[in-house]
């Protein structure tokens, strides 16, 4: 780095000049892992899928951006199952400048092995805790697992009840029998589409479904749909009704 300040203007200006060498590249990767997981057989596997989908490999180019993003993405390997308070304990770049290579120090402390509890809903107006509870995929004792958790939401959402769903253990509960948050926004309470299609057999075409999410103000639902072109028109009504547990309907 060149520093030259010129004092001929006010105010004086500080030019730099940079001369950036040649790029530092990753040398040695260290993926250290510590806490109750250590001695748990079944995190080998996650052991393995840490070390597997590590990013930063020998001889890529060191880049600050890239070597955050490897840390988060080992930290979100390492608490996607059981671990759900998983942290990085310690963590270290050492820069050799003059072999121009990038030494890697990670490690991540497991915390405590996590547990699914009850399940808590927030956000409900016109339907019940329970209605959401039943399209659950989790049950309390079972190991934490966040890919579980994402088909939850997934359910709440496709089920067409709710138009944003969030769901996440309370890390600040006991790991043993961890709450369940889940927080949903309701959909609306009627919905329409409607379409104007062409066919070279059936002509023009026009389709129009209504559902209203809430029959009678209930947890039920209607479905309907019309169908018109030059050779059919058709009309179909359905009723679902609410899920049962394990996500369960009855369409009639």
């Amino acid at each position: 780095v060149d520093v030259a300040i010129e004092e001929g203007e006010q105010p004086w200006i500080v030019r730099l000049t940079l001369e950036p060498g040649e790029r530092t590249q990753v040398g040695e990767v260290d993926l250290r892992f510590s806490g109750p997981a250590v001695q748990d057989p079944q995190s080998a596997a996650i052991f393995k899928r840490v070390r597997d989908t590590w990013p930063l490999r020998r001889g890529q180019p060191f880049r600050q951006s890239e070597w955050d993003a490897a840390k988060r993405r080992a930290l979100r390997e390492m608490s996607a199952f059981r671990y759900a308070a998983a942290r990085i304990a310690n963590s270290e770049a050492r820069i050799d400048r003059e072999a121009r290579r990038a030494s890697l120090v990670v490690e991540l402390e497991s915390g405590p092995p996590y547990r699914f509890g009850e399940i808590r809903v927030s956000g409900t107006r016109r339907y019940s805790d329970e209605l959401v509870q039943n399209l659950s995929p989790v049950h309390p004792g079972d190991d934490y697992d966040r890919d579980k958790l994402v088909i939850y939401q997934r359910l709440l959402l496709e089920s067409g009840y709710f138009v944003s769903v969030q769901a996440d253990v309370d890390r600040n509960e006991g790991p043993d029998n961890a709450l369940v948050r889940v927080v949903v926004i309701e959909a609306s309470k009627h919905h329409v589409e409607a379409g104007i299609n062409y066919a070279t057999d059936t002509g023009f075409g026009v389709l129009f479904n209504y559902t209203n999410q809430a029959l009678f103000d209930s947890e039920w639902r209607f479905r309907s749909t019309l169908r018109v072109d030059d050779t059919t028109k058709t009309l179909e009504f359905n009723f679902d009704s609410p899920p049962r547990p394990g996500g369960y309907w009855n369409s009639y």
